[in-house]
């Protein structure tokens, strides 16, 4: 079973949609090699800004790390708390 995990995605549509302010141990280490969403395996986001949740089962070996989720709308206490510079999920 894997471990939840989120993640703030930007999309514009015109570039590759890029992750910021995540939140999980195995989600990190995999944005920390691309930061794509569509690279890391969250498949494509819709446009403007949204939050992945889901699950993520780590890498072992060589097999690649497996994804469950989708994407989100933030709600409006997650949309404040992003206009102050800060995470969404930071109460």
């Amino acid at each position: 079973m894997g471990k939840q995990q989120c993640c703030v995605v930007i999309n514009d549509g015109d570039h590759p949609a890029w992750t910021f302010w995540v939140c999980g141990s195995d989600l990190i280490l995999e944005c920390g090699e691309s930061g794509v969403a569509q690279d890391i395996g969250l498949g494509t986001p819709p446009i403007g800004i949204s939050i992945w949740e889901g699950t993520v089962q780590a890498k072992y070996l060589r097999l690649p790390a497996r994804y469950t989720g989708s994407y989100r709308a933030l709600t409006d206490a997650e949309w404040a708390r992003l206009r102050q510079g800060k995470a969404p999920w930071d109460g």
